[in-house]
């Protein structure tokens, strides 16, 4: 009986651990749309680095890589002022941080 108490705890602290991760995800996947439209790319690229650390523990390298890279680019065109390279740049963060915040989203369904 006291292997079974263990065993559920252990498995009930999984459970919050896994659902606090995906609402601090899905926190600053929100902060970060609402930057990009603000036109704050300097407010952008420091949320970026302060989340880093922390959307590593659970966001598969490729994807943060990848909005890593969109985010230098937009910094640069930014600083060149190229407002339309501005926006496609945003389109594609935007993409790719949907590609995060729909692998971190927590659905009550299963496809088999």
């Amino acid at each position: 009986m006291r292997s079974f108490i263990i065993t559920a705890s252990i498995f009930i602290l999984m459970l919050i651990v896994i659902t606090l991760n995906s609402i601090y995800v899905r926190e600053t996947t929100a902060e970060i749309y609402d930057l990009l439209y603000k036109d704050s790319t300097e407010e952008l690229c420091e949320l970026w680095e302060k989340n880093l650390p922390f959307l590593r523990l659970s966001v598969s390298y490729a994807e943060l890589e990848r909005v890593g890279e969109l985010i230098a680019e937009l910094k640069y065109y930014d600083t060149m002022n190229n407002s339309k390279e501005k926006e496609r740049i945003r389109l594609l963060i935007r993409d790719a941080v949907s590609d995060i915040d729909r692998l971190e989203r927590l659905e009550g369904r299963f496809n088999f």
